[in-house]
């Protein structure tokens, strides 16, 4: 599995390939929605705007949402989770929310979603990167996951914090514009993985 990185926005949206679904983390108390939620829904006519206004899905800590992007975005599928208040997010929250995420992921058979860190209280970025690799890259069963955010700074973080992880294998392309960081499947954090 691969995990790769892309600036937040509607460019780089319309620039990813290969890639059949989105992965949003939705916050209950965040209107108007943030980040790449609010790219896509933009991208999607308020789309899902509209579904968190009729109270279909609310952004709370558990519920899911899926629904198809109508072929205005390159990718099939958006996947809602909910994350809860933005003030609980904390590390343990964060580490459970990627985990079922990229569970849920491999159960829909998706094999490469893009996604967005979502803010965590009192949390340290290599901690979030760590967390993320350990708990959810390396539960998903597929083969790429693009990371949306200031592309060049996470790939600079995930890849300073791969290169502490054992059994992980980091990538770098040429003058260091990308870095593509290789997780294999159920590796657990600090180990390495079965041969």
């Amino acid at each position: 599995m691969r995990l790769s990185f892309a600036d937040t926005g509607l460019a780089a949206l319309d620039a990813l390939e290969g890639l059949d679904a989105a992965c949003l983390f939705v916050f209950e108390d965040q209107r108007p929605l943030k980040g790449a939620a609010g790219y896509i829904d933009w991208r999607l006519c308020g789309g899902l705007s509209h579904i968190l206004k009729a109270g279909r899905f609310i952004g709370e800590r558990g519920d899911a949402l899926l629904f198809p992007s109508g072929g205005r975005l390159r990718f099939e599928r958006i996947f809602c989770f909910g994350v809860g208040q933005r003030r609980a997010c904390t590390t343990g929250v964060f580490s459970a929310l990627v985990k079922r995420t990229c569970e849920a992921m491999s159960l829909a058979g998706s094999r490469a979603f893009v996604t967005e860190l979502p803010p965590v209280s009192g949390a340290g970025d290599e901690e979030l990167a760590q967390a993320f690799i350990s708990e959810g890259a390396t539960r998903f069963k597929g083969e790429r996951i693009v990371l949306l955010g200031d592309g060049k700074a996470l790939a600079r973080l995930f890849s300073q914090t791969a290169g502490r992880m054992k059994g992980l294998t980091v990538d770098r392309e040429p003058l260091g514009a990308a870095v593509t960081v290789v997780v294999p499947a159920c590796a657990p954090a600090g180990r390495n993985p079965r041969r």
